[in-house]
């Protein structure tokens, strides 16, 4: 919603000024950085070139011959529109710290547990809620390419509250940022114990095997 009133402020100042939506944005462009850029609010991205993938757009979508055919038709009285929207996507603000600072008030955090079983199954227990944004497909693709299990071996816990602990929930794209990040370091604890367990049986050191 902010992001539409931001993108509306745009357009008017581009009328207003007289010249051409794709310009304002692209004079307004961050420029490249690959050491990090800190914004206004304090959050930092870690790197971006925008520019170019603009301009991919724009030749994509054949944005000057667009605007060509967009003043014939206005001058046969027909009316044809383009949109245009430059912004980064703040998917799963995290960690809880950052997130209070920017004025949240409640965290950010997401619980996981994955546990393999003596089958050869594994079944991933997550506080980030499925409706209907595909969770079970993502987060079995995830463990499965982590642990190396196919994904039919793969079950997906979730709004059980007999069997999930805690969880934040799923709103803002935060699902697979906050709750898959919190799937893959249960996996990573999974593999750092496997490693464990077959460098005793081989009698090898758990640095000299390969999961």
């Amino acid at each position: 919603e902010a992001t539409y009133v931001i993108e509306r402020m745009l357009d008017r100042f581009a009328l207003e000024i007289g010249m051409d939506p794709v310009e304002v944005r692209r004079k307004n462009l961050i420029p490249p950085f690959e050491d990090g850029h800190t914004i206004a609010t304090g959050v930092t991205y870690d790197s971006g070139n925008y520019e170019p993938a603009l301009d991919k757009a724009l030749e994509m979508v054949g944005y000057e011959d667009f605007r060509k055919e967009q003043a014939e038709a206005r001058e046969q009285g027909r009316y044809l529109g383009i949109g245009l929207s430059t912004y980064v996507e703040i998917c799963g603000m995290a960690p809880s710290a950052v997130a209070y600072t920017l004025g949240a008030r409640a965290p950010t955090w997401e619980s996981a547990l994955v546990r393999v079983h003596p089958t050869g199954k594994v079944t991933v227990y997550t506080g980030a809620q499925s409706t209907g944004q595909g969770h079970d497909t993502t987060f079995a693709q995830l463990t499965s390419a982590e642990l190396g299990i196919p994904v039919e071996d793969i079950e997906i816990i979730h709004g059980d509250t007999d069997k999930v602990q805690m969880g934040v929930g799923t709103f803002g794209s935060r699902s697979v940022v906050v709750g898959g990040s919190a799937i893959r370091m249960s996996t990573d604890k999974i593999k750092e114990k496997a490693k464990r367990v077959a460098a005793n049986l081989l009698e090898a050191a758990p640095e000299d095997v390969v999961y």
